[in-house]
């Protein structure tokens, strides 16, 4: 059997060598393009890192936001409703209660129809009245202002310091018209603010307890997708480009180092060759 030719034989190791290269080139753009995506969302990520924490801790920072917020709000309900208050406490206790207490029983209208204060005689009147009927010593009242509830506040009364603030001077007369309706907007952002930190609050303390050892897989399944993918290139990334780095480097090394020299020696001579060339 007579062997190929010389110039064949190099010429198809040359097309071998080019097809090779053709490939380990296409190869090449393809993991470049994809380090240099992987780059430019490490970068975004990283960038954007501010802002993926805040998003992640938000429901933190607007439930200390709301409460903040709300002490702001319940001064200023204080200081508008401050000469009140202060004829109320004549009659019982005036004490605040958090919103997730359950309504009062009793409401005490203090206001008449034009926003004035009812006389102190008119109030007691009302209050021995539900004494008498219900037959416990003391009622704890909420308060009304012109139809709209006092949020957090009660005013506690019993038998006995009804009958001293009989004795007693009847409070001032006080028109309250000029501020009611400042307060009664006041109440209204107070309860949209309680009703928002009742929320907030019930969302971050689950109801079902978690078993030892699952709550980690628990709080992981509630994290947002941006702020995982921040975790794991925070943590992984350098080590992922690194390990990619190293196995691909064997892609690129070239396993025939001889090639250059078959090209300028030529082919290594068969057997035959070598028998003609002796004759």
């Amino acid at each position: 059997m007579e062997a190929p030719p010389e110039r064949e034989t190099l010429n198809g190791l040359i097309e071998m060598f080019q097809r090779r290269a053709k490939w380990r080139m296409w190869e090449s753009y393809a993991v470049l393009l994809l380090m240099v995506l992987l780059l430019g969302a490490a970068g975004f990520v990283f960038k954007s890192a501010r802002d993926i924490t805040a998003a992640e801790t938000a429901p933190d920072m607007t439930l200390q936001g709301l409460r903040d917020k709300r002490d702001v709000v319940g001064s200023q309900i204080t200081s508008l409703a401050e000469p009140l208050i202060s004829r109320l406490r004549k009659l019982g206790d005036v004490r605040q209660v958090d919103a997730s207490e359950p309504p009062a029983k009793f409401r005490l209208q203090v206001l008449d129809e034009s926003g004035k204060l009812r006389s102190q005689a008119d109030v007691e009147s009302e209050i021995g009245l539900d004494l008498r009927r219900t037959g416990n010593a003391d009622i704890d009242y909420g308060l009304s202002l012109g139809g709209t509830s006092y949020p957090g506040i009660r005013l506690r009364v019993s038998a006995s310091q009804l009958a001293a603030a009989a004795k007693a001077q009847a409070w001032a007369p006080l028109d309250f018209s000029p501020h009611l309706q400042p307060l009664v907007r006041l109440f209204h952002e107070a309860s949209l603010d309680d009703s928002a930190i009742l929320m907030f609050a019930d969302r971050q303390q689950p109801k079902v307890e978690v078993p030892t050892g699952a709550s980690e897989a628990q709080s992981n399944s509630n994290l947002s997708l941006p702020f995982l993918v921040q975790l794991n290139i925070t943590r992984y990334g350098t080590l992922s480009l690194v390990a990619i780095a190293i196995g691909l480097q064997p892609r690129f090394t070239v396993s025939a180092p001889a090639f250059p020299r078959t090209i300028k020696e030529g082919p290594t001579p068969c057997a035959c060759t070598k028998r003609r060339s002796a004759r």
